[in-house]
């Protein structure tokens, strides 16, 4: 992987047939550094899109996201059809995958094959980043959120946001699981991954419960923290 973010390259989209074969590729257990994936990344023949920066490596999903929303924001302004364009999440995963792979670890595919439906998108070791990252741009609280989380790594705090369409829908929680998750380091507190009182996991259980009651998309942060049971407070009150 030569390229870095002070040289610019040209960003092609990858043909249906490429596509295809990436798809393939992901699906079937490839590895990182399989000669396939260079291959693909090289010979895309789509639509040029022209000069885009070069990856580098990033300590943080927040910072991924900043990053693409450099890069991507002027071309999907030009482009709107683009942000849900397969052909180009999956061109632009090519060039990125070396620093959203997590060596030795299991990959699901749809970390890296980009759907333009549902949840899974956000699930999009790139799309899922910068979609979130657009999506919460005013709340200081997601940003950091986003900053707790490794690039190249999915793990179980985003996953029990995305998985609970009551917590997915729901800006409140997004910004009520940073606050009550998150240190004053920004650090992920111990003990709030797992199955245990208060736990991440917990907190969609009494997502999907207050949803009987209240319209959880509507909820505020703060109407959201009185309405938590006490098991959380340890969480709330770090």
């Amino acid at each position: 992987m030569k390229e870095t973010m002070n040289t610019p390259f040209d960003l092609r989209l990858l043909s249906p047939a490429q596509n295809l074969q990436f798809e393939s590729l992901l699906q079937s257990g490839v590895e990182v550094d399989d000669d396939k994936i260079e291959e693909l990344r090289n010979q895309a023949s789509g639509r040029n899109l022209g000069p885009i920066a070069a990856p580098s490596a990033v300590i943080s999903k927040l910072e991924l996201a900043q990053k693409l929303s450099l890069q991507l924001d002027d071309l999907f302004s030009r482009n709107p059809k683009l942000s849900e364009d397969p052909l180009m999440w999956n061109a632009l995963t090519l060039h990125w995958i070396p620093y959203i792979w997590a060596n030795g670890a299991k990959q699901r595919s749809e970390y890296f094959i980009f759907r333009s439906f549902g949840r899974d998108r956000y699930r999009h070791r790139l799309a899922g980043p910068y979609f979130l990252f657009k999506r919460f741009k005013s709340s200081n609280s997601v940003a950091s959120l986003l900053g707790a989380l490794e690039p190249n790594v999915h793990g179980e705090l985003l996953e029990q946001l995305l998985s609970r369409q009551y917590v997915f829908f729901s800006d409140a929680a997004w910004s009520t699981a940073a606050r009550i998750y998150l240190n004053e380091k920004g650090s992920i507190i111990r003990g709030a991954l797992g199955k245990g009182p208060g736990s991440t996991r917990r907190f969609g259980i009494v997502m999907q419960q207050l949803a009987v009651t209240y319209d959880t998309s509507l909820l505020d942060e703060e109407t959201l923290m009185r309405l938590l049971p006490a098991e959380f407070a340890k969480f709330a009150n770090h």
